[in-house]
């Protein structure tokens, strides 16, 4: 199977969704996904859809993934779309800071 498609990301800040072209005759796709472009360690099929949101998978805050699409049908599978980076918030907010006192005041 022969294709060209765009994939972008569309993110809101803390969460992003996938998107790609359609690819006639495709009857769903796969998303695959690890943290060098072109050495993808795991993989989704979606289906015959044409988004993924990202918050779904298993995905560490601060680490780049690279991910990429590919289409299939009853004949095959295409080969990976140009692969996309995105990098999941830290969405943890920080301690509270600790009060420490440089000249306490204690009462007589």
């Amino acid at each position: 199977m022969t294709m060209a498609f765009v994939v972008l990301i569309v993110s809101s800040g803390i969460a992003a969704t996938l998107q790609w072209d359609p690819v006639p005759n495709a009857t769903g796709y796969k998303l695959y996904y690890g943290k060098a472009a072109g050495s993808y360690t795991q993989s989704v099929n979606v289906g015959n859809v044409i988004h993924y949101d990202l918050d779904t998978l298993p995905l560490t805050q601060g680490i780049t993934y690279y991910f990429a699409v590919t289409a299939y049908n009853a004949a095959g599978e295409s080969s990976y779309s140009a692969p996309v980076s995105w990098t999941p918030p830290d969405t943890v907010p920080p301690a509270p800071p600790k009060w420490t006192p440089t000249n306490p005041v204690t009462s007589p």
